[in-house]
């Protein structure tokens, strides 16, 4: 009977023995890292207990547990722990971690009170020490995708509630960014690891990926979690989330009404969020209570929360966004039609502030933007066909000088206030 890991081939004698001494490699290496693991454990439990007593002289002098000054010095020593650049870079980034734990519990040994527990005391889910009626039901908070909207939240979680701990999941590069920023305080490759004591995750990748993630964490889920994403298109993401077994968490969609043209986590950095609108969308999966505090919750954030059903949602998106980009692509690839870069130059000296406006949205994503329009097909291809007509009936009035009708499109379109969010 051949036994898994031991593939004895008879009268082969030289390959067995080969892969003997390999196996023999991977268990000494092991060994190895078992003991180094269990020295750089014992170094950091007692790095942490050197730090819980720095706090105490801190306070002692009134100085703050953060020092910026001191945490770039130590990341640019170990760093250049190493002459390989790559394991420099992710001795830096796991540094980086180690450092936000150590903040983690000094604010703790602080405040005399720990932000392990998921549960609070009724009390404080209204007005946190220190936080005045910014509610903290989520003290612990999980991004999975730290671009552009992702981003923007994550600084404005820190701007409003600097309590929060922020997880972040990324790419290594974006992830190390994001530490230096200060926008997030553990970085985590693995979004099912990172779900540990996390009351809030909050997924911010592409449109179809946070498909993707949805039903990878699905499985390790739990009760009092709270699942949202940041998706402009609602129906498909929904009726997943209902489709799946949450394991007793809840799931809310949601849709931040705020972005540029711009994407990455540099470009998060420039968005004025203050006063945006936060769309949320319930689904059969979203209790009462998860829907009230999400909804304290953004308000203390400074968003103004709207709620909607994802029929709704999409239908109104498809006109009000979705067709709005599509229609500034659609002109920029007609003004470009057959020009080269000497034409379009001498072309765009001629344009005025109208379409300065326009052309920012022609710069948008591709990628992104065509997993949106995707995902929200049915609503977009009505919005396209309606408008479509309307062009229709504008390119035979412009032939037969029909200025009623015009003059009826400009009529129809100042029903708009021209400062409208």
């Amino acid at each position: 009977m051949e036994e898994i890991g031991w593939r004895v081939k008879a009268g082969n004698p030289e390959i067995d023995s080969e892969e003997k001494q390999n196996l023999t490699q991977i268990m000494a290496i092991r060994q190895q890292i078992d003991e180094l693991d269990h020295s750089i454990s014992r170094l950091l439990a007692q790095r942490l207990v050197v730090a819980r007593q720095l706090t105490q002289a801190k306070n002692k002098l009134g100085w703050p547990v953060q020092d910026n000054g001191r945490e770039a010095e130590v990341l640019k020593k170990v760093g250049a722990s190493s002459t390989d650049a790559e394991i420099g870079q992710s001795v830096r980034i796991i540094y980086e971690t180690i450092m936000a734990q150590s903040r983690l519990l000094q604010d703790q040994s602080q405040s005399s009170s720990t932000l392990e527990s998921a549960v609070l005391p009724a009390s404080a889910l209204l007005t946190g020490k220190g936080a005045g009626k910014t509610p903290i039901y989520f003290p612990r908070v999980l991004i999975v995708g730290l671009g552009l909207i992702g981003g923007a939240l994550a600084s404005q979680i820190k701007r409003t509630v600097p309590q929060t701990v922020i997880t972040g999941v990324d790419s290594p590069t974006v992830l190390s960014e994001a530490l230096r920023q200060g926008v997030i305080d553990i970085a985590d490759s693995d979004p099912v690891q990172a779900l540990t004591k996390t009351q809030l995750i909050i997924l911010s990748a592409n449109p179809d990926q946070n498909l993707v993630l949805l039903e990878q964490i699905a499985p390790h889920l739990s009760r009092r979690q709270l699942i949202i994403d940041v998706t402009s298109t609602k129906t498909n993401i929904c009726r997943m989330a209902e489709r799946l077994n949450l394991r007793g968490a809840d799931f809310i969609g949601g849709h931040p009404f705020f972005g540029n043209e711009k994407s990455g986590l540099e470009g998060s950095r420039e968005l004025a969020v203050e006063g945006k609108t936060f769309c949320l969308v319930p689904t059969l999966k979203t209790s009462e209570i998860s829907l009230r505090r999400l909804s304290r919750w953004l308000t203390a954030l400074q968003f103004k929360v709207e709620t909607t059903d994802a029929t709704t949602h999409d239908i109104a998106t498809a006109k009000m966004s979705h067709l709005v980009q599509l229609l500034a692509v659609t002109l920029g690839a007609e003004i470009t039609d057959g020009l080269s870069q000497e034409e379009l130059k001498q072309l765009l000296k001629l344009s005025g502030p109208s379409f300065a406006q326009t052309a920012r949205l022609m710069s948008s994503p591709a990628k992104l933007w065509s997993e949106i329009v995707l995902q929200n097909s049915d609503a977009v291809s009505e919005a396209l066909g309606s408008f479509t007509q309307r062009l229709k009936k504008l390119r035979t009035a412009v032939q037969t000088g029909d200025q009623k009708v015009i003059a009826e499109l400009f009529e129809r379109a100042s029903a708009i206030p021209p400062n409208c969010p």
